[in-house]
């Protein structure tokens, strides 16, 4: 649920998205207080435009915070972008990439969760969302089954003793993309849980 200053700014601006972590000023200076570094595929809303470059933000951090402030008007996809959701799935990708090596980049894969699903929340109708909802959707899934199959309950002899992994963004791409490939995909997936 979101608290009505959030609701407000839902209505109030432009959508967007972080494709590099960035800063969060109090006013836009970058002498000024430093608020929060927001991570790459968080969401925003762009509130105003400055004359020098910054752009004023709300930035939705989880359900239940947001943080408001300036950053520089750079290094963000707006939902108004030419070819923003190739470039929000191009950068996925990339985080995606990163997180699959040894040493790669901390929180990378959780990036490439965040921006894919961008890609689907922003760009609905691009011919790239509903791989990009199935891939965010499969990232979701691993990272639990990781957190699931490091449990204790997880060596038991019985597998029913083994919780299950969160069915819900599966059950989003087969809701909005039935039919097609990625449905397929998501479905298969339902049949780790029985």
């Amino acid at each position: 649920v979101l608290h009505v200053p959030a609701l407000r700014a839902l209505a109030a601006g432009e959508h967007g998205s972080l494709i590099r972590v960035a800063d969060i000023y109090l006013s836009p200076d970058k002498n000024s207080q430093k608020l929060a570094e927001i991570e790459r595929g968080r969401e925003l809303v762009v509130l105003e435009n400055s004359s020098n470059g910054w752009a004023h933000v709300e930035v939705f951090l989880s359900e239940e915070k947001t943080v408001s402030g300036w950053i520089l008007d750079k290094g963000f996809v707006r939902s108004t972008n030419p070819d923003g959701d190739k470039i929000l799935f191009g950068e996925a990708a990339d985080s995606e990439d990163e997180a699959s090596r040894r040493h790669g980049r901390k929180g990378a894969d959780h990036d490439a969760l965040r921006l894919y699903y961008r890609v689907y929340d922003l760009f609905p109708n691009s011919p790239l969302a509903g791989e990009a909802l199935y891939r965010a959707a499969d990232i979701r899934w691993q990272l639990d089954r990781a957190d699931v199959m490091s449990r204790p309950s997880a060596k038991e002899r019985d597998p029913m003793l083994r919780e299950g992994m969160n069915e819900e963004w599966m059950h989003e791409v087969m809701k909005k993309f039935p039919g097609t490939k990625w449905a397929d995909l998501a479905a298969f997936h339902l049949i780790e849980n029985k």
